[in-house]
């Protein structure tokens, strides 16, 4: 069991770093040891989401140790961002998810946002909001 983040950190803000922390603390708290990161960009934006996770990264390398290990994924290829732009944004996003982030049955998302709920439905995970 591994806990997962989606995000587009366009730019990467306080509030994404509180959600990491809050679920690397969480993640911590229940014994689960690696948590994945999936920073998501789309190949028009100005910063490509390998530069935004290596931000990331790099922040949470210089914090303390915590006993869970982050891993930070990228992904940029040209997705819909909402569901009414396309009518499989379900199937696409958790078919990308499982490929990159190999996110399965059982594991726990964390997101701020209400679309967490559901993307947890579709990937059969546990959904824990910050």
């Amino acid at each position: 069991m591994k806990g997962f983040i989606i995000m587009t950190a366009l730019p990467a803000t306080v509030g994404h770093k509180y959600l990491i922390d809050f679920a690397q603390r969480y993640c911590l708290h229940i014994g689960i040891r690696h948590l994945t990161v999936m920073v998501c960009g789309q190949p028009k934006e100005p910063l490509t989401a390998h530069v935004r996770a290596m931000c990331l990264k790099q922040h949470f390398n210089d914090a303390p140790r915590t006993g869970v290990t982050i891993e930070f994924l990228t992904y940029d290829k040209e997705m819909p961002d909402k569901p009414h732009e396309h009518p499989k944004f379900w199937e696409l996003w958790t078919k990308a998810i499982q490929d990159t982030a190999a996110v399965w049955p059982g594991d726990i998302v964390f997101a701020s946002e209400v679309y967490g709920m559901e993307l947890a439905e579709h990937l059969q995970c546990e959904f824990v909001p910050c």
